[in-house]
């Protein structure tokens, strides 16, 4: 069977491993290299391809997948656009934050309200648009993002709607809700009540880091279930080999289900 990965991290990677000893399989990114964010230099990353690559996997990266209709799936590279003929594709398109209206952000529309994934490619580069930021959310991304504020001397505070599971190193705002933000050009003001209480806190940035949720952008796969389409999109786990078990661990259920037993 002519299988498509949509996807080179670990998960992607994972399925595809698990699919070429049966299935003529191709994994497709809109990043040059494989990775994902967990990035090509990894060495989870570099094992994973090189036995992508020994179990005969080939790779379309630099394109861009647009568009599935259960039978042929459309890329688009720099190159132009190509009509892949595919009897089944793998979704394994990585995780995002929530956005704005996800978590219900009301208020005004200034600038500095800023996805996770975006605040830490900055932060990363060691730009920091920002001196006093809310971070919405926990887990991986806010305490990276936490902790890169912290190490160059910016302020920030946590906002969570649970209880804090561990501490975070800064002031943390647990059972928050109705979260707002107000600000002309620029965030000015985040607001959000705990209890019955509205708490005020004079900010520049408000930082989106959360609840997890699976990245989908392919026209005719976008919802679960699609036509000949399983999505490989966890939202919990962060550490590569686990990804990358994860998504044989898909791959094989779904070869099971096929009544293929190897």
């Amino acid at each position: 069977m002519r299988i498509a990965v949509v996807g080179a991290g670990p998960s992607g990677l994972g399925c595809a491993v698990e699919l070429a000893p049966d299935h003529q399989v191709t994994v497709i990114d809109r990043l040059p290299v494989a990775g994902g964010e967990t990035g090509w230099q990894n060495a989870h990353i570099k094992k994973y391809v090189s036995k992508a690559h020994g179990s005969g996997v080939s790779f379309e990266l630099g394109a861009m997948a647009t568009r599935w209709d259960g039978t042929q799936l459309i890329a688009v590279s720099p190159l132009g656009s190509q009509k892949i003929d595919v009897d089944y594709l793998f979704f394994a398109g990585g995780i995002r934050p929530s956005t704005s209206a996800e978590i219900e952000l009301s208020g005004d529309r200034p600038a500095g309200v800023i996805p996770a994934t975006v605040a830490l490619h900055l932060l990363e580069s060691g730009v920091a648009l920002w001196h006093d930021a809310v971070v919405i959310g926990e887990g991986h991304w806010a305490s990276e993002i936490i902790a890169a504020i912290t190490k160059q001397g910016g302020k920030c505070t946590s906002v969570i709607t649970g209880e804090a599971g561990s501490d975070s190193g800064v002031t943390t705002i647990e059972n928050a809700k109705n979260f707002k933000v107000f600000g002309t050009s620029r965030v000015e003001r985040f607001e959000c009540d705990v209890a019955e209480e509205t708490l005020k806190f004079t900010c520049d940035a408000v930082i989106l880091a959360g609840p997890a949720r699976p990245n989908r952008n392919i026209e005719g796969a976008l919802i679960d279930p699609a036509s000949h389409c399983t999505f490989v999109q966890s939202t919990t786990l962060v550490d590569p080999q686990a990804r990358f078990d994860f998504g044989r661990n898909e791959a094989r259920m779904w070869a099971k289900a096929q009544g293929e037993i190897r």
